[in-house]
């Protein structure tokens, strides 16, 4: 076929500038010690080709290289053509195997006849056929060997530029045929001929020669600057869209053409938008994910800086970095809602790219991983710390890390036991456990990327002021929207969330985060900025109106009060005492997933906190335990804002030295309690509903240290610490009570049951913990044990007949001192003392309270509903 003797042409013209022939093979073979026989015959091979070379170049005045060129194009220059077979025309692809051979004959053509004037002459018609064959295989080919021929037409048409534009600096030059091209280098030999008179040379005549070779050179350069440009500039623009590495790593090769080998003959404009263009593209493939391709746009960025020098670097640099990076920013997110995902990848590695060239004093430069992981100084830390500049980044990377909010649903959880097991966390990068709405994969690596080389390039109290802002930012919203001037949506409650992200990852670049090795690197001054920040913002995370967002449907009027109790209420609402916490009305699905999207990442935020605080964030405990114990707990909570904050739990005990979590809370056991009981106290003494939040910290707490009361190991050590709160224990659930009898009535919904009911299991598990606990401390002796359990026996039933109510009605009159000044139980009908260890047998409090929930329990299984009398 023509295929095949177009191939086989094309083998042969290559075989003619081969510089190894079966001669050098054998001799190898034959004697492979003797290098220097070897070596001679290489020498005598390379001069002999050259020659051979240099005959073919200047065959008919350089025709035959043109005749044998235009052959080569003309297998490129169309992607497919028509077959007319009978009545039919089908559509034949060209091969694509012969397209490579063509191409990789013209690369012999210009690496064996590198002769400046031949190339220059046909430089006009060669680049158009490599950059048409360029161009349709990126754009419009569909074949899986587009790439690959792009890429060889691209290598080609640089080797070409290279042969044709070499600059006319001598020391620059390394040719080895000058061949009829002289005119490069005539301005060097003019002062020769000036000083000695050469025989039969016309001393006179040799200026306007030169002039003319100026003229000429002139002429090319003014052609150069007119035509190549935009081509070569949109090259690189579809280069960096295209998903091939080797394509792009073409286009560095491109790069190096324009920015360094061909700098000479750009004018001053097309330097400017042609070299920054270039530049652009290496730096945006600085932060590339392929190693080579990464390497590659450093080693042409050294080039480009020593080619340039350290002064014109700088003061062509300095005044473009910091500006070029706020228009990057107020560009991204338009392109990111539009849903050009790819563009906006590019941007972000452009902006890194920016920010890695502005970092001074690197070991390695242009290195992206001792950017973020090292204390390094940047040229533009005092531009981006600017008002303007901080309010740019925040409105472009709150909509940039905005999640979706389709990516969670609202369903129920079936979760009374949870593993605590801080292994079971997921990785730093991977713990926001949800989709993003504009970004994906590779996108999301360098909004990443681009947020902690930020806040490494500003420096640690510049970024910490940032963090600051954004959450005053949002307590400044919520608080709008919680008094009901602003009625915001979810697309505002999910940027929000997307701010509180781009202050977690500012956390990260502080911490020079290396998610490989699992470890920060702070300084003690680093640690005191961080624990400064904490102080300040961890007490705006938990508090209303942030933290109380609805992430369920909630009715907070369970039962109906009286009609003197609900005016007192009419009246405190009209007053404004009551708030828009206390009721909440209207709430759609989509708003309480936005509302959950919002305190799962206020909780990841925390959670990165703890992990770059280490045992530091212990100081802070009180603030943030209460607050993510609320949020653990299903009830009130949606199943997303549960999990993760379970999971959170975990990663936070790990930090602060413990084990495992109920670690954590038995250690804040009584501080829990007492905080607990106030508010309990305060709920009976108003006569309000209790809030859901509250009833979950009581089911997560109790039933957290009941877990780990129940484990062999922890037995010794728990015993005590049960025993020496079970009295606050008592108090709690006395106040617990009282609420629960002052607002309880017939017409109670079954969610409010089903919490009360649920605190009643946990305190259950409890007391059957400390039961146990106390059984398997004794240590009698086994002659007395059988005597003494029947005695014990017969005591203990003795003092449960006695036991009277416990708790308070609704027609009771309830006093604040009643609660406070009781540190304990009352056991009514008894005449017994607390502290005569004789007439109260062991486990009495544990018998009171068990019994005083058994006989809630008995009086709500007279309620209708079929579920709420299983449970009890």
């Amino acid at each position: 076929r023509g295929e095949e003797c177009a191939m086989a042409i094309l083998s042969c013209i290559q075989s003619f500038f081969e510089l190894r022939n079966p001669l050098e093979n054998n001799v190898t073979k034959i004697a492979p010690h003797l290098d220097g026989v070897a070596c001679v015959i290489n020498e005598v091979q390379e001069s002999e080709t050259s020659t051979f070379a240099q005959g073919v170049g200047t065959a008919m005045g350089g025709a035959l290289v043109a005749r044998l060129v235009q052959g080569c194009l003309s297998l490129l220059s169309q992607e497919a053509e028509s077959v007319k077979i009978g009545v039919e025309t089908h559509s034949r692809k060209k091969n694509a195997k012969l397209q490579l051979e063509a191409l990789k004959t013209m690369r012999v053509f210009l690496e064996a006849i590198p002769m400046v004037g031949l190339w220059r002459s046909i430089l006009p018609g060669c680049f158009a056929g490599l950059y048409q064959s360029t161009l349709s295989n990126l754009r419009y080919s569909s074949a899986a060997s587009s790439h690959k021929v792009a890429s060889e037409s691209i290598l080609v048409l640089v080797l070409l530029m290279q042969q044709s534009l070499l600059s006319p600096n001598p020391n620059m030059r390394d040719d080895k045929f000058n061949g009829d091209d002289a005119d490069p280098i005539a301005s060097s030999l003019l002062a020769i001929a000036k000083q000695c008179k050469l025989p039969g040379c016309d001393n006179e005549a040799l200026p306007s020669k030169l002039l003319a070779a100026d003229d000429k050179l002139m002429k090319l350069k003014m052609e150069v600057n007119s035509r190549l440009p935009g081509p070569l500039s949109l090259l690189l623009s579809l280069i960096l869209t295209n998903n091939s590495n080797v394509l792009k790593k073409c286009g560095l090769d491109v790069c190096q053409l324009v920015l360094v080998d061909t700098s000479w003959y750009w004018d001053e404009e097309n330097a400017t938008k042609l070299g920054r263009r270039a530049l652009e593209y290496c730096l945006t493939l600085l932060s590339h994910s392929d190693v080579i391709l990464s390497q590659s746009a450093r080693k042409v960025l050294r080039c480009y800086k020593c080619h340039l020098g350290e002064t014109l670097w700088k003061r062509h640099l300095s005044q473009t970095i910091a500006p070029t990076i706020l228009e990057l920013l107020d560009m991204i997110p338009a392109f990111a809602q539009s849903g050009k995902e790819l563009e906006v990848q590019n941007y972000l590695r452009l902006l890194n790219g920016y920010v890695i060239m502005s970092f001074r004093d690197l070991r390695h430069e242009f290195d992206l991983r001792e950017c973020l992981l090292e204390n390094k100084k940047s040229d533009v830390g005092s531009a981006l710390s600017c008002s303007n500049a901080i309010e740019a980044m925040k409105r472009a990377f709150s909509v940039l890390l905005s999640p979706d909010v389709n990516s969670i649903l609202y369903s129920p959880m079936i979760q009374n036991q949870t593993s605590s097991d801080h292994a079971t966390v997921t990785k730093y990068n991977e713990s926001f456990g949800c989709r993003f709405r504009y970004v994906r994969d590779n996108t999301i690596v360098a909004v990443k990327q681009s947020v902690r080389l930020i806040s490494c390039a500003i420096g640690t109290k510049r970024s910490a002021l940032v963090i600051d802002s954004c959450f005053a930012e949002m307590f400044e919203s919520c608080s709008r929207m919680s008094s009901g001037k602003v009625i915001a949506n979810h697309e505002h409650r999910v940027q929000l969330a997307g701010l509180s992200i781009f202050a977690e990852e500012m956390i990260a670049g502080i911490c020079k985060w290396n998610e490989e090795e699992n470890s920060t690197r702070l300084s003690r001054s680093s640690i005191r900025v961080i624990s400064s920040l904490a102080s300040s913002v961890l007490p705006v995370i938990v508090s209303h109106p942030v933290w109380t967002l609805p992430t369920s449907f909630v009715c907070e009027f369970t039962a109906k009060h009286t009609s003197q109790n609900m005016k007192s209420w009419k009246h405190r609402i009209d007053n404004k005492e009551i708030t828009s916490k206390h009721y909440r009305h209207g709430t759609s699905a989509e708003v309480l997933n936005s509302n959950a999207i919002v305190i799962g990442s206020l909780m990841s935020f925390i959670n990165a906190f703890s992990r770059a605080m280490g045992a530091e964030i212990t100081a802070h405990m009180p603030i943030i335990l209460f607050p993510l114990l609320e949020r653990a707990s299903p009830i009130g909570n949606h199943s997303y804002v549960q999990s993760y904050a379970r999971m959170y739990l975990g990663t936070i005990t790990k930090s602060a030295g413990y084990e495992k979590i109920a670690d954590l809370i038995v250690e804040n056991f009584d501080y829990m309690l007492d905080l607990i009981s106030r508010k309990l106290q305060r709920h009976a003494k108003e006569r309000s509903p209790v809030d859901r939040s509250l009833l979950g910290v009581i089911d997560v707490l109790f039933w957290l240290v009941a877990q780990q009361g129940d484990e062999p190991d922890k037995l010794e050590k728990q015993t005590s610490t049960l025993l020496s709160q079970i009295s606050m224990v008592a108090h709690m659930l006395n106040s617990f009570l009282c609420c629960v009898d002052l607002q309880f009535t017939p017409g109670a919904t079954q969610g409010h049951l089903m919490d009360i009911v649920r605190i009643f299991k946990s305190i259950n598990a409890f007391m059957d913990s400390s039961i146990s606990n106390q059984i398997d401390d004794c240590r009698f002796d086994t002659d007395h044990a059988t005597a003494q359990s029947t005695e014990e026996w017969l005591r203990r039933l003795d003092f449960e007949l006695g036991i009277g109510p416990f708790g308070h009605t609704e027609d009771d009159d309830f006093e604040e001192e009643e609660i406070s000044n009781s540190d304990e139980p009352e056991f009514h009908g008894t005449g017994c003392n607390d502290n005569d260890d004789n007439d109260i047998p062991s486990f009495a409090k544990e018998i009171v309270a068990i019994n005083c929930i058994l006989s809630r329990c008995s009086y709500f299984m007279y309620n209708a509903n079929l579920q709420i009398q299983i449970s009890c």
